[in-house]
């Protein structure tokens, strides 16, 4: 309906736009809402509160402000480095439409826009915008992921490639119709469409029966004890954990400690309402990072690591060991025999994590899992051959 207004279509167009609108402020006005008259959110990270939070929160005034698109922060950047990160997302958004759209994908996304050059340029020209628009998108968030895990930031940049891939797909229809219409023959017709989108349905997402990173919180949890503190970082973990806390109360009093957070007194004030017997460590304004402070100030709780934290412990602690899938920060050295039970779990875990047939896709930011396994299985590995005298 959007691609073919009617002559004279302004105002059509306006109600078009005046709609998005609306629905991309619904939410915001729910949540408005239901701070003044209802119960708040039980997940309120930033801590909103009436109107003016709710509308910092639209304008991302804490978080970099509305071009905050790919890492949560805007951050300056010379033109060469600018130039280089927009190339590589660009890089990363071309590759994601090989693999997925393929070489005879693209061909018939090719052939589809000269189709509709031919028979329907309004056509042509709306999804010419979305595609513009769309590598806008990319371009504009390229420059934000100058740091961090390559592999993690091409998956978190993968929202952002959607957007032009949606353009080369309906492109590739009208290609598709461009063929039926030339060819006589349907069936070759459809062997064509079929040859070009066969990679993709050859790699469907089982959601029904596979969750690695539910299973990975689970993990977590159950290789802790009800009132250790546990140390996360990625918020696909931690975002599991909470449903775990908050819809499952399956926790117990557990404290998952975020250290990007520590800087933000509002997060130390969320974590002592949630657990009022916590002492919170501090260097300065910010909560402290030392492991020995936690542990110093909380004698009745054990302090975890998941495993990608796993050599800024090993550095910081005074002894670490295996436990599962977490690393613990202190306590007694632990024995081989514990560390061949402690990796027999972990092996337990990594196959529910994974059941046959269910691997984390490297293009989604599941890949962070999968090198969280790979570092602990290497830990593993390490102290398993280790001497005696160096099994750290």
């Amino acid at each position: 309906w959007a691609a073919r207004p009617a002559r004279g279509g302004a105002r059509r167009w306006g109600l078009l736009a005046l709609c998005a609108a609306g629905a991309a402020a619904f939410p915001y006005l729910l949540l408005g809402l239901r701070l003044r008259w209802g119960a708040p959110p039980v997940f309120n990270p930033d801590g909103v509160a009436g109107w003016g939070g709710v509308l910092g929160l639209a304008l991302r005034r804490e978080t970099g402000g509305l071009f905050s698109l790919g890492s949560g922060a805007a951050r300056p950047a010379s033109a060469g480095q600018a130039l280089a990160l927009t190339l590589r997302g660009l890089g990363w958004l071309g590759g994601l439409a090989w693999s997925d759209l393929t070489p005879a994908g693209l061909a018939l996304s090719a052939w589809g826009a000269v189709a509709a050059w031919k028979k329907s340029r309004r056509d042509l020209v709306f999804w010419s915008l979305w595609l513009a628009g769309g590598l806008a998108f990319v371009a504009l968030a390229s420059p934000q992921t100058a740091y961090g895990d390559p592999d993690y930031l091409r998956a978190m940049m993968l929202r952002f490639d959607l957007l032009p891939l949606i353009a080369l797909y309906a492109l590739t229809g009208f290609g598709a119709q461009a063929l039926a219409t030339t060819i006589e023959r349907r069936a070759l017709v459809w062997l064509l469409v079929a040859a070009a989108l066969a990679p993709s349905l050859l790699r469907p997402t089982n959601l029904s029966s596979c969750d690695p990173t539910l299973e990975y919180a689970r993990a977590l949890v159950a290789d802790s004890g009800p009132r250790d503190m546990i140390l996360t970082i990625s918020d696909g973990p931690i975002f599991a954990e909470k449903y775990l806390d908050l819809v499952e109360r399956a926790t117990g009093d557990r404290v998952f400690l975020i250290p990007g957070r520590f800087s933000d007194p509002r997060y130390a004030a969320a974590l002592k309402a949630r657990h009022p017997d916590l002492n919170l460590p501090r260097d300065g304004a910010a909560l402290s990072r030392r492991p020995a402070r936690w542990l110093a100030l909380n004698p009745g709780r054990a302090l975890y690591g998941e495993p990608t934290l796993r050599d800024q412990l090993l550095r910081a602690a005074p002894s670490c060991a295996p436990r599962g899938l977490l690393i613990r920060a202190g306590g007694p050295p632990q024995s081989r025999a514990e560390d061949e039970r402690q990796a027999a779990v972990f092996e337990a875990q990594t196959r529910a994590a994974y059941p046959p047939g269910c691997f984390p896709r490297p293009d989604t930011q599941e890949v962070y899992l999968a090198k969280a396994f790979a570092m602990m299985k290497e830990y593993y590995e390490a102290r398993l051959s280790a001497p005696p005298a160096r099994r750290r």
